[in-house]
């Protein structure tokens, strides 16, 4: 179920467009879509539907991608480690 034009869709929607998109996407898409579902699968936990990606990503500020990475919110592994995640986002986080 997509709710269109309500910024909000299905958990499951959110899980198939992860799993279809992210193999194929670049660095900082895929930090976006972990965000996502992370978030999205919060959302679900509560009782809430997930927001749609557009609406999610559309609200991120830069310092959002480290805090996520620095508290282990989402599992970089496949993106080289938290640490040299870190060090990639560290030129955005410090821009202003």
């Amino acid at each position: 179920m997509n709710n269109i034009g309500s910024g909000l869709q299905s958990i499951e929607n959110v899980r198939q467009e992860f799993e279809t998109v992210y193999p194929v996407t670049h660095f900082m898409r895929k930090l976006e879509f972990k965000m996502w579902l992370n978030h999205s699968e919060s959302r679900h936990l509560n009782n809430n539907m997930p927001f749609t990606f557009n609406n999610y990503v559309s609200h991120l500020r830069n310092s959002d991608y480290a805090e996520q990475v620095r508290l282990n919110m989402i599992n970089v592994d496949d993106l080289g480690g938290k640490n040299k995640v870190l060090l990639k986002l560290e030129p955005l986080v410090n821009s202003r």
